[in-house]
């Protein structure tokens, strides 16, 4: 697959990504609103995430988020970076997961409980299917994604 290709498709996932995070951020926030019966300033909704156990399952989604922006700073996207994205976001949510701790497990409670969800879901899995896929996943994954922040602009803004 062409840089040319694997951009697009890239930047497709992490648009539909964003907008479901900022989603759930937005509904845990109204959640959480209600049940202390105030509105939260954004600073004080960000303490909250940071600090509180019950939200500790946001943090892969948040990893995952920053691994696809250094991804795409790179000039070149391979299709076996593409197929590492494949396998992280159905691991995340096109999985069902027992562990309680894991996103998987929120994410799909959230999901069936809240409607509005399934619509950017149903969009997330459009851009999923445009990935490329393989039936063995390579060995050296973690690495690869680790890679993602070693180059690109990520690590010049780092630097300066």
């Amino acid at each position: 697959m062409s840089a040319a290709e694997s951009h697009p498709k890239l930047s497709a996932v992490r648009t539909h990504l964003r907008e479901l995070h900022r989603f759930l951020l937005a509904l845990l926030k109204k959640e959480r609103e209600g049940s202390l019966g105030k509105t939260l300033q954004a600073a004080e909704w960000f303490q909250i995430l940071l600090a509180a156990p019950e939200y500790q399952w946001l943090k892969p989604l948040n990893s995952l988020l920053s691994d696809l922006d250094a991804l795409s700073e790179h000039a070149q996207v391979s299709g076996a970076d593409l197929i590492i994205v494949r396998l992280e976001l159905e691991r995340f949510f096109f999985k069902e997961d027992g562990d309680v701790t894991s996103f998987n497990f929120h994410y799909r409670k959230l999901f069936k409980n809240h409607h509005d969800v399934m619509f950017i879901h149903g969009q997330l899995r459009q851009a999923f299917a445009e990935l490329p896929h393989t039936v063995t996943p390579p060995s050296n994954a973690e690495s690869v994604r680790l890679g993602w922040h070693k180059t690109g602009a990520s690590k010049r803004k780092l630097l300066n």
